[in-house]
C-alpha cells in the first residue's frame, strides 16, 4: 500500500464519520403524544405531499405572463382560433366528422 493509498483513505474514512453523525443524529420531536398516531402520521404525509405538489407544479411554470398564458386553457372549441374537439386526432367525438 503506497502513502497515498493510506491519506485517502483516512480522508474517506473521515468523510464517512462526519456523514454518520450527521444523518446519526435524530433530533427531538415536537409532537405530543396522541390515541391515534397513524392519523397524525397521515395528516403530516398530506400537508407535505400538498406542498410538495405545490413547489413541483410552481417550479413546471415558465416565469411571467408567458408562463400563464402557456398554463391557461384553450378556449371553447369551435371558437376563433381553436381547433375542434379531437380535430385532427382521428379521435372519435361527435362533431369532427369521425363516426361515433
Amino acid at each position: 500500500m503506497s502513502p497515498s493509498d493510506s491519506s485517502t483513505r483516512g480522508v474517506a474514512d473521515r468523510i464517512g464519520e462526519i456523514l454518520l453523525d450527521l444523518v446519526g443524529n435524530v433530533p427531538k420531536s415536537t409532537e405530543v403524544e396522541i390515541s391515534d398516531p397513524g392519523m397524525r402520521a397521515r395528516r403530516i404525509a398530506h400537508v407535505a405531499a400538498r406542498k410538495a405538489a405545490l413547489t413541483a407544479g410552481g417550479l413546471a411554470l415558465p416565469p411571467g405572463a408567458l408562463g400563464w398564458l402557456r398554463a391557461a386553457p384553450p378556449g371553447r372549441p369551435g371558437a376563433a382560433g381553436c381547433p375542434k374537439a379531437g380535430a385532427g386526432t382521428g379521435l372519435a367525438v361527435p362533431g369532427n366528422g369521425v363516426p361515433v
